[in-house]
Formats: structure tokens, sequence, C-alpha cells
């Protein structure tokens, strides 16, 4: 099983986490059980395909500073 929403929901409150994705350093990823498509979505920041890869009504949005968040908010 994927650990996608993992990743998205973790970074909401981890800052490490949300900086190397948005630096693309794969490092951030180690330990994460992640298909190929999923690692280079979030390394890239590429939001059309995490929704697709997410598949449901309920997406998270890329915020420009980097965070990954459910509701379009940051705390």
């Amino acid at each position: 099983m994927s650990d996608l929403r993992q990743v998205l929901l973790r970074s909401n409150h981890d800052s490490e986490l949300r900086a190397g994705l948005r630096d693309g350093d794969p490092r951030v990823l180690a330990g994460y059980t992640l298909a190929e498509e999923e690692s280079s979505a979030l390394l890239s920041g590429d939001e059309n395909a995490l929704y697709r890869l997410l598949d449901d009504r309920k997406y998270f949005h890329i915020r420009e500073n980097g965070a990954y968040d459910d509701d379009g908010l940051t705390d």
C-alpha cells in the first residue's frame, strides 16, 4: 500500500519534509512506500498527477510555499 497520503498529511506540520519536497530532494521520501510515479509527482510538485494518483474528490493543494494541505488553508 502506498504512503502517498501519509507524506502529504505529514508535510502539513513537518517543515523539513516540505522543504525537501519543494527542493526536489528524494532523500525526504526515504522510508516511505511510494510508486515511482508518486515520488516523481511529489518531488516535482506536479499537482495534476497528485490529483490523479489520489483518485478521490478530496484533493490536496500545493501551496506556493511548498505546503500540501487538504483544505487550501495553512496552519
